[in-house]
């Protein structure tokens, strides 16, 4: 009678030793079994040695920073699309007011669009998000100079008035980091 308990706490071991997958649980220190308890994966985490703080930004984020440049371009044209064929048609009031507020729901939509396809694409090192802004302030800031290479392009887009106007020669880039640097100035 004694062997049969022996063999059925024998097998009973072995069941739970199974089912248990070789977890084993060790003790350390004092105090309340349930809260000392730890596994043997727990100890060799605690004692690999941990990865040194070098820079974040490597040359493998390097691919991810274009893709975030070209998605900055992009998201800041898609948004010039639909403020120019959708956006423009509910903004009314003076001039200056619903130009102002065309640009600034671009530029809303231009960074939910960066944001959307930034998560999509998996961009989230700091060196994609600042290529993604680069990219959109590039193409809102620079955006006669990029239709200046496809003006057909353009016109097919917008309109042919939009293009003309955008190609005019007083559009550019030197004129409008000169337009933004005199309403700065002007306000100190």
């Amino acid at each position: 009678m004694r062997n049969q308990n022996l063999d059925a706490f024998e097998k009973r071991m072995k069941r739970i030793a199974k089912n248990e997958g070789g977890q084993r649980n060790m003790l350390a220190g004092e105090g309340d079994v349930k809260s000392t308890r730890f596994t043997a994966e727990d100890l060799r985490r605690a004692t690999k040695p941990k990865k040194s703080a070098g820079p974040k930004t490597t040359f493998k984020d390097l691919p991810k920073a274009v893709i975030g440049f070209g998605i900055g371009l992009l998201a800041m044209l898609v948004a010039r699309l639909a403020g120019f064929h959708v956006i423009a048609s509910y903004v009314f009031g003076d001039a200056l007011t619903s130009l102002l507020m065309l640009r600034g729901a671009e530029i809303a939509l231009a960074i939910v669009v960066m944001f959307i396809l930034g998560m999509i694409l998996k961009i989230n090192s700091g060196l994609g998000k600042m290529a993604m802004t680069a990219g959109m302030a590039l193409m809102l800031i620079g955006e006669p100079e990029v239709a200046r290479y496809a003006p057909s392009i353009w016109q097919e887009m917008f309109s042919p008035q939009y293009a003309a106007g955008v190609l005019a020669p007083q559009a550019g880039i030197e004129n409008n980091l000169r337009s933004i640097a005199d309403v700065v100035l002007a306000r100190l």
